[in-house]
C-alpha cells in the first residue's frame, strides 16, 4: 500500500451539503452522505463524504470482491487497516484499497475526520448502505453495542454477496467454519471456538 500526498482540499462536512440528499447515520455515530451517486459517475463509481467520529472502530474486517476502496482524509486523521497493517492518514492523504484485500477502518485520533471514499466500481454498494439505513431506523438501532446490529449487517452481507464480503465470510446460519472448528461472532467478546 502507497500513501499519496494530495493537494488541499476545501473542508467540508456532512452537515454543509444539500439536504435532500440522502445522509446514513451509522449507531457507532458515523454519518455517510453519497457525494456521487454511480448513475452521475462516468466509472460507475460512487462517492461518499463520511464524517468519521474518534474513538469509531468499524466495520468488521471485510472485502469487497471486485471494487477499489480509496480513502481520502479531508480534515483529521483517519486509519485503513489493510491485510493487518495499520496506515493512518493525515489531511491531504489518500490510499487504495484493492480489490479482494481485508480492510478496515478506525479512527484513533480525538478528533471528528472527514473522509471522502469512492468505490469503483460501485457493485451496488449504495443499494447496500441505504437498505441497512432503512432497517437501522425501522428497528431504532442507535447503539453499535445493541445485538441486532451485527445480526442486521450478517443478514446483509448475504444479500449484497457482489459488494461486501466479511472476514471470515458470514455462511447460511451465521457460522463460518475455521479448520474443522466453528467460530461464533460475539460482539464486545473474545471470539471462542466451539466443536
Amino acid at each position: 500500500m502507497t500513501v499519496r500526498r494530495l493537494p488541499p482540499v476545501e473542508l467540508r462536512s456532512v452537515e454543509n451539503h444539500d439536504p435532500a440528499r440522502r445522509q446514513v447515520r451509522v449507531p457507532d455515530g458515523t454519518r455517510w452522505l453519497v457525494e456521487r451517486a454511480p448513475a452521475d459517475s462516468p466509472d460507475g463509481s460512487v462517492q461518499f463524504l463520511v464524517n468519521v467520529p474518534p474513538g469509531v472502530f468499524s466495520p468488521p474486517p471485510h472485502i469487497h470482491p471486485e471494487a477499489t476502496d480509496s480513502y481520502e482524509v479531508l480534515e483529521g486523521a483517519f486509519t485503513v487497516k489493510v491485510d493487518g497493517n495499520s496506515h493512518t492518514l493525515k489531511k491531504g492523504e489518500k490510499l487504495d484499497v484493492p480489490p479482494r484485500t481485508v480492510h478496515t477502518l478506525a479512527n484513533r485520533s480525538g478528533a471528528e475526520a472527514l473522509v471522502r471514499n469512492v468505490h469503483q466500481p460501485a457493485n451496488r454498494l449504495d443499494e447496500f448502505v441505504a437498505h441497512a439505513d432503512r432497517l437501522m431506523r425501522a428497528r431504532k438501532l442507535t447503539k453499535i453495542k445493541d445485538l441486532r446490529v451485527p445480526i442486521l449487517f450478517s443478514m446483509l452481507t448475504l444479500e449484497y454477496p457482489d459488494t461486501l464480503i466479511p472476514d471470515p465470510p458470514v455462511r447460511a446460519g451465521g457460522v463460518a467454519p475455521t479448520g474443522g472448528r466453528r467460530r461464533v461472532a460475539c460482539s464486545g467478546a473474545e471470539e471462542r471456538g466451539r466443536e
